[in-house]
């Protein structure tokens, strides 16, 4: 990756996803991203702006090609909360750091193409950037550890996946499975632009975990934002050394 200068977007599907965000940053303004929710801080110097995408792949891309289009972002970063689906190396509150990201819900096998591919692509994972994919990895937790692995995405909120589906996610090798990631990570790898995704684990995909997701959702985002402030700071540096 590049050196980036410039504006960094830190994307979210609910904004108890962002609140950790705006109660750790002092935010100097609603960015005008309408119809989007979106605000603004400053961090070290670094440019930083924290939207509310919506729920789903469909509003993710959306959100992003609208942010892309107002904000030129030189890196993007989509946060929240994912369900766990390797249950032996996971605990509920670990993060899960995309090392690439898929579709999961993709299905075009009758057509010859493998689950998650892109028809007449060949693509059927997007890569997050690398070197935020390391400075993201070596945050240490204090009471959580920080996986790095592959997050699926679909449109769908998988609280228990029949044996068809946990099988296919197997196949897929993902890590954690959410509903917006690979929609970010696609949109701005299809833009060039260096992408992340972190993800805090509410559940487990196998309903295993006794878990309330909504009372989850008001704490999750401080794990998220642990593992998402060493990538501002790392940031924030290579725009004072440029």
């Amino acid at each position: 990756m590049g050196t980036p200068i410039g504006t960094v977007a830190i994307l979210a599907a609910l904004p108890q996803e962002l609140a950790a965000i705006h109660d750790s940053f002092q935010l100097d303004a609603a960015a005008d991203l309408r119809p989007l929710e979106g605000h603004r801080f400053v961090h070290r110097g670094l440019e930083v702006v924290a939207v509310r995408v919506g729920v789903g792949k469909v509003n993710a891309a959306m959100a992003t090609q609208r942010v892309i289009d107002a904000v030129a972002p030189a890196v993007l970063i989509n946060i929240g909360v994912a369900g766990g689906l390797d249950t032996d190396r996971l605990s509920i509150g670990d993060v899960v750091v995309a090392r690439d990201c898929g579709q999961h819900d993709l299905d075009a096998r009758p057509l010859g193409f493998a689950l998650g591919e892109v028809p007449y692509t060949g693509i059927r994972y997007v890569a997050a950037d690398p070197a935020l994919v390391s400075v993201a990895s070596g945050t240490r937790l204090a009471s959580h550890r920080v996986h790095v692995g592959r997050v699926l995405s679909g449109d769908q909120f998988i609280r228990r996946a029949t044996p068809e589906r946990a099988a296919e996610m197997r196949e897929m090798a993902g890590l954690a499975v959410e509903m917006e990631g690979a929609a970010v990570g696609y949109v701005a790898a299809s833009h060039g632009i260096p992408f992340a995704v972190v993800r805090t684990i509410s559940d487990y995909a196998d309903g295993s975990a006794s878990v309330d997701f909504k009372r989850f959702l008001a704490s999750a985002g401080g794990n998220s934002l642990a593992v998402c402030r060493p990538i501002l700071d790392h940031l924030a540096g290579t725009v004072g050394a440029a």
